[in-house]
């Protein structure tokens, strides 16, 4: 099977990798488990097209020029992937380690092995009521204060490399003791304004806790802000999001408003300044 090849279950898949998800067959990355002999496992990640060939290069060329962020093309978001696990990992993220061991035969150009995290989604954890509403609290506030210093480090370093692309809870796995960050195919590229990735990555982890957690967002809110560590800068990036002039800014709050009704992104930015008021 290539990149852009058959269906994952069909003659190409080896009988020696098991598919993880429900992935569509037609396109879209394809993500493989591989069960190694002495009982530890791998991750494969195949990168493929999302749409057809020439709109994946008119949008990976859109999203270069007009929002600052990485190509979407399979090459590009392995690369991108691949980057972003080595330096997320040195700065001290907890991300699934990565591997360079040879790509099994049909699955290449765009691939790569990762460490294997089973466990379940922080969004499951924090939206499960039968899970004690102490735990979840302790949880979100682990994750609040790790993204507190990723976040004060992205913008030490006027790295917006370090800012979650497409922030949500669906891309953090509680394993064990871990709260492990994954799924960094996009991102940000050098140069990009750090304050606007910072807002754009809150926006995503606020509207999914939001979606998580339904009426007890006020107190989870709380909960983060407080754990965070890094109040003005909290307060620069909501301030952003909901009152930011520039066309790229005007732009998103008129999609968001478009999109996700009067409870979107902008909202929970909203909400977050009457937090932290």
């Amino acid at each position: 099977m290539t990149a852009d090849g058959p269906a994952p279950d069909g003659p190409g898949a080896p009988a020696d990798l098991e598919l993880l998800g429900d992935m569509d067959p037609r396109r879209g990355n394809v993500v493989w488990l591989a069960r190694r002999p002495d009982g530890t496992a791998r991750v494969l990640k195949v990168f493929r097209r999302r749409r057809t060939p020439v709109v994946d290069v008119l949008e990976s060329a859109m999203q270069r020029v007009f929002e600052r962020k990485r190509g979407t093309t399979p090459g590009a978001r392995r690369a991108t992937e691949a980057e972003l696990l080595e330096l997320w990992a040195a700065a001290g993220v907890d991300v699934p380690r990565r591997f360079d061991d040879p790509t099994p035969p049909g699955h290449g150009p765009h691939a790569l092995w990762m460490e294997h995290c089973p466990g379940p989604l922080l969004s499951t954890v924090l939206a499960d009521d039968a899970e004690p509403w102490e735990r979840r609290l302790g949880l979100l506030r682990r994750f609040a204060a790790d993204l507190g210093r990723r976040q004060a480090l992205a913008v030490e370093r006027g790295d917006p490399r370090l800012c979650h692309e497409h922030a949500t809870l669906n891309h953090v796995i509680v394993c064990g003791d871990r709260l492990v960050h994954f799924d960094l195919e996009g991102g940000f590229a050098r140069g990009a304004d750090v304050l606007d990735a910072v807002a754009l990555e809150l926006a995503g982890y606020l509207r999914s806790l939001e979606k998580a957690v339904g009426p007890r967002f006020d107190e989870a809110l709380a909960a983060f802000a407080d754990s965070h560590g890094h109040p003005e800068l909290l307060q620069r990036a909501a301030e952003r999001a909901v009152r930011g002039t520039s066309p790229s800014r005007l732009l998103r709050r008129l999609r968001d408003r478009r999109k996700r009704g009067a409870r979107g992104k902008t909202w929970v930015m909203g909400q977050l300044l009457e937090v932290l008021r």
